[in-house]
């Protein structure tokens, strides 16, 4: 019953941080930055589901970063950075069962 639960969040999050990505793709006006989400939206959409782990805290940081991705891509700084992070917590993401 817990792995259902588990697996029920997890699925829920996925969700909102592929519409999240979506809707930053389409708000950027980078097209680096916009090519970047949308393979990182590719990556999590074919990702086998998270059964097993806990990966709140991952979708956590993630849904963060999209959260303040607007606001630091207009400033110019450290934008790349958070590409970097969003990438990589995406990829471990797809890594966990």
């Amino acid at each position: 019953m817990k792995r259902n639960k588990c697996a029920e969040e997890n699925r829920k999050n996925a969700s909102k941080i592929l519409s999240r990505l979506a809707e930053i793709r389409g708000l950027t006006e980078d097209m680096s930055a916009k090519r970047r989400l949308r393979d990182a939206e590719e990556k999590l959409a074919v990702a086998a589901p998270v059964l097993e782990t806990d990966v709140r805290a991952l979708d956590a940081d993630v849904l963060k970063m999209l959260g303040e991705f607007l606001s630091v891509s207009k400033e110019g700084v450290l934008t790349e950075r958070y590409l970097a992070r969003i990438e990589e917590l995406i990829a471990r993401r797809r890594t966990l069962k």
